[in-house]
């Protein structure tokens, strides 16, 4: 019998690439939209065949995935989490913890140099909604076994690589706004922030993203947080790899940097330790996402 997945947020940019994933896999896909206009798109982008309705959810990228795993009762719920909500900052603002693994919480309301209304209700809006799902899973052995589901977060770090979308999603912008003239807009609120908040530039394939989805409803049993990154360089080291490979030419504000010298790095392998194994490395991720810009005319 077909395994059977709600995919929220599927006319997205990970969830329409999740959406493609799981019915090349023979998967049966309820996909939830908030506009009729993007059941067109994902017709057209993804399956001619996709039959969905428009979600009237206050939030409905609320889970990217519930995927039957181990019986009728036995649910999972997978959320597309964002490293922004394990930030190695200390509490007490004096700079970073030595190394980040899932044990960190952004500190929420503290100042990181690039605070705003957006970002700061960024952050805010994935930790708290990460901490109510996780605390589910919280009681001893006995409650953890009889809850309806498993909740898996994966925390997601910078995604890039291609896109099935005919515009460029945020992410992807802020991935290759080093080599964007004339608009500091990305390079300063994308990774100038992501190098604030987190110490490093965490990088993931697209691919790989949805691939850790999948590896999760894969598994029999699985709870927790667990961050998904196949590389952690800092923003210094996107920007030369940038300038010694790339002849389009660099935006004069890639001169500055933030954070140079500073590179924390992640001491987990959570996901490793299981089996799962990343296709795409950071250069790999980053080439691929100026082919994709350069494909959409970003570049």
């Amino acid at each position: 019998m077909s395994r059977v997945c709600c995919v929220t947020g599927a006319a997205g940019y990970i969830g329409s690439w999740l959406v493609k994933k799981l019915l090349g896999r023979g998967c049966v896909v309820h996909a939830t939209m908030r506009q009729p206009l993007e059941i067109a798109l994902l017709k057209h982008r993804v399956h001619p065949q996709i039959v969905a309705t428009p979600s009237k959810l206050s939030s409905p990228r609320r889970a990217r995935s519930l995927s039957s795993a181990s019986g009728p009762r036995r649910w999972r719920v997978i959320y597309t989490g964002s490293v922004v909500a394990a930030s190695p900052l200390k509490e007490d603002g004096s700079g970073y913890k030595d190394v980040v693994d899932e044990s960190c919480w952004t500190p929420l309301g503290l100042s990181y140099g690039y605070n705003n209304e957006g970002l700061d209700g960024y952050v805010s809006a994935k930790t708290l909604c990460e901490k109510a799902l996780l605390s589910y899973q919280g009681g001893s052995d006995s409650q953890r076994q009889s809850r309806a589901f498993e909740v898996v977060t994966l925390l997601c770090g910078l995604v890039g690589g291609d896109t099935l979308l005919p515009f460029p999603h945020g992410s992807l912008q802020s991935m290759v706004s080093p080599l964007i003239t004339g608009d500091e807009t990305w390079y300063t609120y994308g990774l100038k922030f992501m190098q604030a908040l987190l110490g490093a530039v965490p990088l993931v394939h697209v691919d790989d993203a949805c691939e850790a989805h999948v590896f999760c409803m894969d598994r029999r049993s699985i709870a927790g947080r667990f961050l998904c990154a196949a590389a952690w360089p800092n923003m210094r080291d996107i920007v030369d790899h940038y300038r010694g490979k790339h002849d389009h030419g660099l935006n004069p504000a890639a001169k500055e940097v933030e954070g140079e010298g500073v590179r924390v790095q992640a001491a987990t392998s959570k996901l490793l330790d299981l089996g799962f194994r990343y296709r795409y490395g950071a250069e790999e991720v980053l080439d691929c996402s100026v082919e994709c810009a350069k494909r959409l005319g970003v570049l």
